[in-house]
């Protein structure tokens, strides 16, 4: 027997007596709770709910101020791709041509930084879709442009933007002149 299946067969064999101990417990709280008075009933039901309150509400808190704790560096991340998109775009705009080598070492070290970045601060759905861009070696230019829009839709939703009524293709319509519904259907 390997020493994981032996923690998972103790585990187990913990879990029952605990299992009968906490039912135990509640059937002596709900015969002790059914005996008392109605005013006790009563004062047990809003301290509980009081309780139950307090503990939602930490935890609510908690949760939001954990993800507004990394929202400042995702966003400073997530502003490097956001930079290196609108830089390409533009250098293709003003027909600058520049060679493949320094574009090469330009966007290397760009990239570098904001996958470190998005490694520390970036939601799982981020990381995907970074990697599935990474990955994508499909020559249209329509699935490199869903391949940038999964990864800008997944950023903006990582810091709490909504994407309603926005697609992997429509996101794009901001910057491009052309029907970005057309692009890639056959004429």
């Amino acid at each position: 027997m390997s020493s994981a299946t032996k923690q998972q067969a103790l585990g187990f064999l913990l879990l029952i007596p605990i299992i009968l101990g906490g039912g135990w417990l509640l059937v002596v709280f709900f015969r002790a709770f059914s005996a008392a008075d109605k005013s006790v009933q009563a004062s047990i039901i809003a301290a509980g709910v009081a309780v139950f309150s307090v503990v939602f509400t930490f935890w609510k808190e908690r949760s939001r101020s954990l993800k507004e704790a990394h929202r400042d560096k995702k966003i400073e991340v997530y502003s490097q791709f956001y930079d290196l998109v609108f830089s390409l775009l533009k250098q293709a705009q003003a027909g600058v041509e520049m060679s493949p080598e320094e574009m090469s070492v330009q966007m290397h070290a760009t990239f570098m930084a904001i996958y470190r970045g998005a490694l520390f601060y970036g939601s799982p759905k981020v990381i995907t879709a970074i990697s599935q861009f990474k990955s994508n070696s499909d020559p249209d230019p329509s699935a490199s442009m869903r391949a940038v829009g999964r990864v800008l839709l997944a950023m903006r939703e990582d810091i709490g933007l909504s994407n309603s009524g926005l697609n992997e293709m429509n996101i794009h319509q901001i910057y491009v002149r052309d029907d970005i519904s057309k692009l890639g259907q056959v004429q």
